[in-house]
C-alpha cells in the first residue's frame, strides 16, 4: 500500500492518546489471518489482532470507534472494498434483508468534547440514578466476550439477559450515584442488581445501552435505515454493533478450512509451499488434506500436467 507508514487522524482527536496513528504497509499475513477459519474469538479481537502489527498505537487500548475507523480505512484503501454489507431482519414482517452502504458515504465525526468521563441521569424507582461512564474500548469487547461465553447461547432467559448486559457494560461504568449518594464504581453484581430491582427493567437497560454502547460522539456515523424488500417498512439499524462484535465466534470445521486457502492460491497470493507454513497447518486434518494435494501436484508435474487446471485453480 505505502512504502512507509501512513499517518491517519483518529476520530478521538487526541482524547487519551495521540491524535494520529501510523499505519504500516499491510502484508499478506493480514489477509491470511482475515480468512483463518480456525480463528475462534470475537469480531473485536480479530480486528485488533490483525491490525496490531501495523499500528503505532495498541489497538486493544484504542477506543473502539477509532479501531472501527482504521479497520474500514484498511478494508476500503487496501482491499478495495467499496461497500459495507450486513443482513438485517425486518422488525415488522421478519423478512431477511441484505443491506449495504457505499464506503464513500460513511461520514466521520471527530471528537470535540475532551471529557473522558460522561454521565446521564434517569429516574430509578423513587430516586434519581446518575451513571458516570467512559466510552467503549476494544478491550471492553474482548473482556465481556470472555465473561459472557456461557451466557450468549441462553439469552432467552430474562436473568441471563440482564446478567449478559451487566457484564457487557460493566467495564465502562466509572461510578453510580443515587440522588446525591455515590456508591463509587459498583461491582458487577451491584450493576446486575440495579437492573433486577428496577421497576422498569427494559427501560433502564435501554438507557444504559443507548449511552454506553449505541451512541458514540465520534467515529463513523452509525445510524442507518433501509426499506424492507417485502413489506416496505423503514427499519433503523447499525452496521457497527459492539454487542455482536463481542459475541464469541466458533471456527469452521477443519475439512472446510482448506477451501479458503485454495482460493488464495487461485488468486496468486500464495504458493502451496507458503500454505504449508501457515499456523493453521498445525491442525491434523487440514495438514493431511494439504499433503494429499501436494502429493497430487508432484505426480501431475512429473507427468507434464498443469496442476492448477487439474484442481480447478487455473
Amino acid at each position: 500500500m505505502y512504502p512507509f507508514a501512513k499517518k491517519l487522524k483518529l476520530p478521538s482527536n487526541g482524547l487519551s492518546y495521540e491524535a494520529f496513528v501510523e499505519l504500516k504497509t499491510i502484508t499478506n499475513a493480514f489477509l491470511f489471518g482475515l480468512e483463518d477459519a480456525e480463528f475462534q474469538t470475537n469480531t473485536a479481537e480479530i480486528k485488533a489482532t490483525l491490525l496490531k502489527p501495523y499500528l503505532s498505537i495498541d489497538p486493544f487500548e484504542m477506543w473502539y470507534a477509532d479501531l472501527l475507523f482504521v479497520w474500514e480505512y484498511v478494508m476500503s484503501s487496501v482491499f478495495a472494498q467499496t461497500e459495507v454489507t450486513k443482513k438485517e431482519i425486518c422488525k415488522i414482517c421478519k423478512e431477511l434483508n441484505e443491506v449495504s452502504v457505499a464506503n464513500e458515504s460513511l461520514d466521520i465525526v471527530y471528537l470535540e468534547n475532551s471529557q473522558e468521563v460522561l454521565n446521564f441521569k434517569i429516574p430509578y424507582n423513587d430516586k434519581e440514578l446518575v451513571v458516570y461512564y467512559r466510552r467503549r474500548k476494544t478491550m471492553d469487547n474482548v473482556q465481556s466476550s470472555n465473561d459472557n461465553l456461557e451466557l450468549q447461547e441462553a439469552l432467552n432467559d430474562p436473568t441471563n439477559y440482564m446478567k449478559f448486559f451487566a457484564r457487557l457494560m460493566y467495564p465502562q461504568v466509572v461510578k453510580i450515584q443515587f440522588d446525591s449518594n455515590s456508591i463509587g464504581k459498583p461491582t458487577e453484581k451491584e450493576l446486575f442488581d440495579i437492573f433486577v430491582y428496577s421497576q422498569d427493567k427494559i427501560e433502564i437497560i435501554n438507557q444504559f445501552y443507548d449511552h454506553l454502547l449505541k451512541n458514540s460522539d465520534f467515529g463513523i456515523i452509525n445510524n442507518f435505515n433501509y426499506v424492507c424488500k417485502k413489506c416496505n417498512h423503514h427499519n433503523l439499524f447499525q452496521f457497527f454493533d459492539p454487542i455482536t462484535d463481542s459475541f464469541f465466534i466458533k471456527g469452521s470445521k477443519p475439512e472446510k478450512i482448506n477451501m479458503h486457502y485454495l482460493g488464495f492460491i487461485k488468486e496468486g497470493f500464495i504458493t502451496f509451499s507458503e500454505l504449508m507454513n501457515l499456523p493453521v497447518i498445525m491442525n491434523k486434518e487440514f495438514f493431511e488434506s494439504c499433503s494429499k494435494i501436494l502429493e497430487k501436484e508432484s505426480e501431475l508435474a512429473s507427468g507434464g500436467v498443469d496442476y492448477r487446471k487439474f484442481h480447478g485453480l487455473g
